[in-house]
């Protein structure tokens, strides 16, 4: 093969190159347009269960922590009476 051959087939093979990656950009580009309508149709969808969910959420967090405070409740005052009892001993032991 000459020179000229030569640069004729590496000219094809690029252009080859330049249609092979257009063709999959543009199958990449047709996947994502459809992948995001179906992600909006889905969200359409998942919305109302969405929030249901959070509202049972919210419940079920409203009363653990109402059971939590009903169950620390007298430990914290426990404490606070402590802390305060022993304050107080310590400055009645100062004087």
């Amino acid at each position: 093969m000459n020179l000229a051959q030569l640069a004729a087939w590496r000219d094809a093979a690029l252009i080859l190159l330049v249609v092979q990656a257009f063709a999959l950009g543009l199958a990449l580009l047709a996947a994502l347009f459809w992948s995001w309508r179906a992600l909006r149709r889905l969200e359409g969808c998942l919305r109302p269960l969405l929030l249901r969910a959070r509202l049972e959420l919210w419940r079920f967090d409203t009363v653990i922590q109402q059971a939590l405070r009903a169950i620390a409740a007298p430990f914290v005052w426990l404490g606070s009476l402590a802390s305060g009892l022993r304050r107080a001993l310590e400055v009645f032991g100062r004087r």
